[in-house]
């Protein structure tokens, strides 16, 4: 399979993004940028046809028309593959700019990031071991061959990356106005008043119901789902790796709490434990909130 650059001409660009949509992979973002596009090409009055792939990309949908900002989708820091204490957190350089942090449940974040790297990274592996901030991790950047279990507690990309990425968020915080806190769950919940939350905060406050409407109903699972097995993109951001194989598929069950179905009671109660006792609060995750001594 022949896999284009990871880092499309318009990301290199000098020209500074409006805005960034961050997360760590596998929370959803690929769905929230489909919606998203979906919403700003239909309130121009653009066809999604033949303009999917920037509608998926967001970032060429600033050439269209003045009012609409230029998105940068990114993960910042490429957590994924780096151990907890590697994290480059906080961070400063997204002080005062405006930032969509999308985050999701860790556990459920985390096994689905393990079906990602072992299943995924095979055919893009050689472009991002060229990126300038993972060349020092080169070596960790292949297929993953253990199970889940391991992958789970283990350093790269595990759940304690996942904690520590959130924590070094959160940490910044004082990022105020500035940022806009999206979860995967309440997008599941609440598609379209999230969606709304979404275009208000990146500047397209006017965008009808109507039009939102449309943009769900187009990013629904089954609908990408159907997309990505019949490449309706060239981007790989939404091509399986084997079509044959549904575990491969970025868009792959797409559900709420769907750790359940792959770990067993020792790997929930793990995850449970490390989830009430690290994460910090400002994300709703814990079951039960941190006291703090008086």
């Amino acid at each position: 399979m022949r896999i284009r650059s990871l880092l499309p001409p318009w990301a290199a660009s000098p020209q500074p993004p409006d805005v960034h949509l961050i997360s760590f992979p596998k929370c959803g973002r690929t769905w929230l940028r489909l919606m998203l596009g979906h919403a700003i090409a239909s309130h121009l009055g653009r066809p999604i046809e033949p303009n999917s792939d920037a509608v998926l990309a967001l970032t060429p949908l600033a050439e269209w028309h003045a009012a609409v900002p230029r998105i940068l989708v990114h993960h910042a820091d490429n957590p994924q593959w780096k151990k907890p204490g590697e994290l480059e957190l906080p961070l400063p350089q997204y002080r005062g700019q405006r930032v969509v942090l999308l985050v999701r449940d860790p556990r459920d974040a985390v096994v689905s990031n393990y079906f990602e790297v072992r299943y995924r990274t095979g055919p893009y592996a050689p472009s991002l071991k060229q990126l300038p901030g993972l060349r020092a991790h080169a070596d960790r950047i292949q297929p993953y061959a253990g199970d889940l279990k391991a992958f789970i507690r283990g350093e790269v990309g595990g759940l304690r990356t996942i904690l520590a990425f959130y924590n070094g968020w959160a940490a910044d915080h004082a990022f105020g106005r500035s940022w806009l806190l999206l979860r995967y769950e309440d997008l599941h919940a609440r598609p379209l008043t999230e969606l709304r939350r979404v275009t208000s905060f990146v500047g397209l406050p006017d965008v009808t119901d109507k039009v939102l409407s449309d943009a769900v109903a187009y990013a629904r699972f089954e609908n990408m789902h159907r997309m990505e097995a019949a490449g309706a993109f060239d981007s790989f951001v939404l091509k399986p790796a084997d079509a044959g194989n549904r575990e491969t598929f970025k868009t792959r069950r797409g559900k709420v709490g769907g750790h359940r179905e792959y770990c067993d009671p020792e790997d929930i109660a793990y995850m449970d434990a490390h989830v009430d006792r690290e994460l910090a609060d400002l994300y709703g995750y814990r079951s039960r909130p941190l006291r703090l001594p008086s």
